[in-house]
């Protein structure tokens, strides 16, 4: 019985055109589904120059900072692990992109005015923790009385 290579050629060329635009090993890992030392030894065998580059490409760590823009009601935390990288590599993608990082959780939050707001039921409780600058769960649990 003869050994049958477990990657497709189409898959060993992908990693290596990834190395080649500057991906790392792990993030290339991540997407052809392999592990980081398997795309190493790829590229080992290639006979590629080692890149001192980001493990991940500039196209990615943009979209990441834009998801942590634009989903307000997700923690820096949340957004890092949801793209499988750091939080102090988030972090540090955020101060290089100059974009201010949001405090963990409000220092006070108004529940005489959400409670308020509520009663009115013109927002909604996304537009309610928006208005206080507080969580949607800190919105739920201002009404159910926590």
């Amino acid at each position: 019985m003869t050994y049958k290579e477990p990657y497709t050629k189409v898959e060993r060329e992908t990693a290596l055109r990834l190395y080649e635009e500057g991906w790392g090993y792990l993030a290339i890992s991540q997407v052809i589904g392999c592990y980081p030392s398997t795309v190493k030894k790829w590229v080992d065998k290639a006979g590629l120059k080692k890149h001192p580059g980001p493990a991940y490409p500039k196209s990615f760590r943009d979209k990441v900072i834009d998801t942590y823009v634009s989903c307000k009601h997700l923690s820096l935390d949340r957004i890092a692990k949801d793209h499988k990288v750091s939080p102090t590599t988030l972090h540090r993608w955020l101060d290089e992109a100059g974009v201010p990082t949001r405090p963990n959780r409000p220092r006070v939050v108004d529940r005489d005015g959400i409670l308020e707001e509520l009663k009115k039921g013109s927002l909604t409780r996304s537009q309610i923790a928006d208005k206080f600058k507080c969580s949607e769960s800190w919105v739920y649990r201002v009404q159910r009385g926590e």
